[in-house]
């Protein structure tokens, strides 16, 4: 239970960070929902695949590699000036 309400009081504080945030890059958070036992947030759908899949799967031709990491460079400004770090970027959320 005590883990319950850890991760709810995390994913809380984490969606009360991000969901005023609107930029193209960044996946938009519609709402979270709790039943007081387990935590959801509702985010809007993205479809593709993974950096990682792409990469591994078909690879990154020079051009799209720096189309990608001028939006995620783009992306991560966005954050800094609204005073947020981004801790958990890789290639599968991407």
């Amino acid at each position: 239970k005590i883990d319950n309400i850890k991760l709810i009081s995390k994913l809380t504080h984490e969606y009360d960070i991000i969901k005023d945030l609107n930029f193209p890059s960044i996946i938009h958070v519609h709402r979270i929902l709790s039943d007081g036992k387990s935590v959801c947030l509702v985010e809007e759908y993205c479809s593709g695949e993974s950096l990682r899949s792409r990469i591994f799967n078909k690879g990154i031709v020079i051009k799209d590699f720096f189309e990608i990491s001028i939006n995620i460079a783009e992306a991560l400004n966005y954050l800094y000036l609204h005073g947020i770090i981004h801790k958990d970027l890789n290639v599968n959320n991407i």
